[in-house]
């Protein structure tokens, strides 16, 4: 697992499943997973939780995977657009000056 913000290997020890065996609550933890067979890599959201038995003990964790490797996709995409897009309002808005 990759930290996407320093493409750093995550640490282990923060894994929201680690964290939720220490009786810790993880939401929205930001990694990317590499398939080592193909180096395909997603981005994914984790979140952990533990399970109290009747006796207040961890009984088991429950680690939820969102992936969010389409929606940073479309992110990435309409960002670029809106950048080309505001070029263009720019560059039309200069040449309509200078024809002024």
């Amino acid at each position: 697992m990759l930290n996407p913000h320093e493409g750093k290997v995550f640490p282990v020890q923060n894994l929201p499943a680690e964290l939720a065996l220490g009786g810790k609550i993880t939401n929205d933890i930001d990694v990317l997973l590499m398939h080592k067979q193909t180096n395909e890599i997603r981005r994914v959201l984790l979140s952990g939780r533990p399970i109290i038995d009747n006796e207040n003990y961890i009984a088991a964790v429950v680690v939820k995977i969102k992936d969010i490797s389409r929606y940073k996709r479309l992110e990435a995409e309409l960002k670029k657009k809106d950048q080309e897009s505001r070029r263009r309002i720019v560059f039309k808005s200069n040449q309509s000056k200078k024809e002024e």
